[in-house]
This record gives C-alpha cells, structure tokens and sequence, in this order.
C-alpha cells in the first residue's frame, strides 16, 4: 500500500472510531439526568441501610474559619460531564442539587419575583456588607429575625445627631435580582447555615404539607391532591418516591414563564420549595460563599457572624427562636389532610417502607453529606 493508500486508511479509522464515539454519546446523552447521576454518583452506595456509605471528613470548613466556596467542594462528587449536560446562565458559581440532576431540566430553575436572601450593613460601617443566602429549614427565619432586632430605629430629626454613633443593621436589599449589577460580591461577606439535609428534608415535608392544607381544594395537580389525601406513613414514602424520581419536574406546574412561582404567588410552589437541597438555595446566589454554620450550633454561629462582621455587641441567649406551638397548632387546624408525623417519629420508625425512604434520601442527598461531614441516618 503506497503513502496515499495509507493516508486514506488511516482517515477512514478515524471517521470509524469518530461515527462509535458519537453513538456513545448519543447514547449517553439520552440517559435522563437521574440515570447518570445515579450511575455516577451512586454505583458505589446503593445499599438499602445506606449505612454502607464511605464519608469523609468533609472538605466545607465551619465558623469561625473560613471556608471554601461549599459549592465548589461538591463540584467534586459530580460527574465529570455536568457542564455539558447543565448549566446557569449569569451564575458561574452555581452547580446542579440532586433535584437538578434528577429532573429533565438542562438549565438552573429561577424564581418568579424571587425575594430569597438578604443583605445588611451597620450604620457605622457602611462598606462592609454581608450577606445571608437563604435556606429553608436551616433557621432561616430565627437567622433573619435575630438580625433584624438590632434594626436601626427611622430616622427622625432627634435620631440625626447621635445617629452616627449608633451600632445598628440596616437592610438594604432582599433578593438576588440584578444584584451582580449593583454590588461587587466578591467583596461582600456572605455566609450561610446547614443542615443535615435528611433531617431538613424531613422537616420541610411538613411544612409543605401545612402549604398544601392552606391550599387545600384548589390544589392544581390532580395527583397532588390525591397523594395529600393518603394516610401517613404511605404518604411520606410516596412523596419521598415521587421527589427523588421527578426532581425540579415536580414544580412544572408553579412555573411562569419558566420560572419558579415565588412564596407570595403560590402557596403550593413554596410548599415543594422546603423540600429542595441545601445545594439549590445556594446556588441561587450568584458570588462567593465562604463563612459557613451549622443548624447544631447556630446560637455560637450567629454571635459570631453578628460580633465580627456586623460589629454588634451581642451576649447571652440572643437567637429569635420560631414557635414550635405555631406549627403543631396549624397541624391540629388541619382540617383536609392528615397532619404529618414528628419529624423523630420518621427516623425511629420501624416500617421497612418508611427505613428504605429513609435510605433513599441518604442516597439522594449524598454529595451534600459528604460535603457537610454528616453521617447517614
């Protein structure tokens, strides 16, 4: 075979080796998001105890150090692949959360009319900024009401004087909306609280299902309202069933013009929202998060936060604590569907139906416990 012969050759294995590769990815590309995700990241974990998982020591630093963006250490628990496969138009920080990764979706969901997140300043140091990026279930109204109680007072003409010499937080922006066009976050302060994200899970179904009893008979999935109306514990096992396997696709329904209906537009889209990862409520922010707590020592957490980068002189028991009484009152009000268990009783049961959830959201939120240093319950 002369030169040319062997020129040709060699190009017709490459058009070979190129038309099996393509066939690959097709292949590969057809898979929904779930399926890989599961391939991926959950090969190696699939026992039903889900005590069988290896965790680390966890690669998120907590307060009082500062830590690595949490996005960009569970960057490393996903497939290689996800930048492909995802993406987040304007947000170069955000990464897929599991409900992403098990829906149909290929871009980030946004909220209609969002108002998650806040930022504040002291009066006294206007050019330090901090910022809180919202997480249901975390605390997050203790966080902001605790904040909020070293509000600065109006501003009258007796408040002028000593005004400047006031250690007080004024709120200056609520949302995420526009706001890499007003403020440079790489130099604000932004932080965060975790939890265990079973636990949160857990504890956001049921104030999901206060959302849809409010809601009650204008409930608009059909299978919404059917699934509300089953006994518990089937109906958690169903509802963990139905969140794992459809994801972001579980809100279709609350979307305007592609996007998420927000806390004031529907009742029913916030509902699902308690539900979301930890992972999603972060990557909704659009900068850096580098001061990062933990739900188990937010009191520690928050004086820390307000003493060094709100420079407010905070002691004793300070946190804004949520009323547990108002949420076991609207339970009992429940008058449509069923109220949920406590949140223990799930943990503790002894329902083979109820463990295996259990386990399936230990698998579900596994980059996160990674991530987070928890164990699986």
């Amino acid at each position: 075979m002369g030169p040319r012969g062997q020129s040709l050759a060699r190009i017709g294995l490459l058009c070979v080796l190129f038309t099996i590769f393509c066939a690959m990815f097709k292949d590969w590309t057809s898979m929904r998001a779930s399926e890989r995700i599961y391939v991926e990241i959950f090969e190696n974990t699939s026992k039903t105890e889900g005590k069988g998982m290896v965790l680390g020591t966890g690669g998120v630093k907590f307060l009082p150090a500062k830590s690595m963006d949490p996005r960009e250490v569970m960057k490393k628990d996903l497939p290689d692949t996800w930048p492909f496969l995802w993406k987040c138009p304007g947000n170069p920080y955000a990464i897929p959360g599991p409900e992403d990764l098990a829906s149909t979706r290929s871009t980030c969901l946004e909220i209609y009319e969002g108002a998650l997140g806040f930022m504040f300043l002291n009066r006294r140091y206007p050019e330090e900024i901090v910022s809180y990026v919202e997480n249901y279930k975390a605390g997050s109204t203790s966080i902001v009401e605790t904040i909020l109680r070293n509000r600065c007072p109006n501003i009258q003409l007796k408040h002028l004087r000593p005004y400047g010499m006031v250690n007080c937080v004024i709120p200056i922006r609520r949302g995420y909306q526009n706001i890499t066009q007003e403020y440079n976050l790489t130099k604000v302060k932004a932080f965060t609280i975790v939890r265990h994200p079973v636990k949160k899970f857990i504890s956001g179904y049921g104030t999901a299902m206060i959302h849809f009893n409010i809601a009650g008979r204008r409930i608009r999935p059909p299978y919404l309202a059917t699934l509300c109306k089953v006994e518990e514990p089937k109906r958690f096992v169903e509802f963990v069933n139905l969140f794992v396997e459809k994801g972001l696709d579980i809100v279709n329904p609350y979307l305007k013009n592609g996007k998420l209906l927000n806390f004031w537009k529907s009742f029913e889209a916030a509902g699902f929202m308690h539900m979301f990862s930890q992972t999603w409520f972060m990557s909704l922010y659009p900068g850096p998060i580098e001061y990062i707590g933990r739900v188990e020592s937010i009191e520690e957490d928050m004086q820390y936060l307000l003493q060094q980068h709100l420079h407010l002189n905070t002691t004793g028991e300070f946190l804004w604590k949520n009323s547990e009484e108002s949420e076991s009152k609207r339970n009992e009000n429940n008058t449509i569907f069923q109220p949920p268990w406590k949140r223990s009783r799930y943990l503790t049961s002894d329902d083979p139906d109820v463990r295996g959830a259990i386990d399936k959201l230990n698998r579900y939120f596994r980059v996160e416990l990674r991530a987070f240093g928890y164990d699986p319950l």
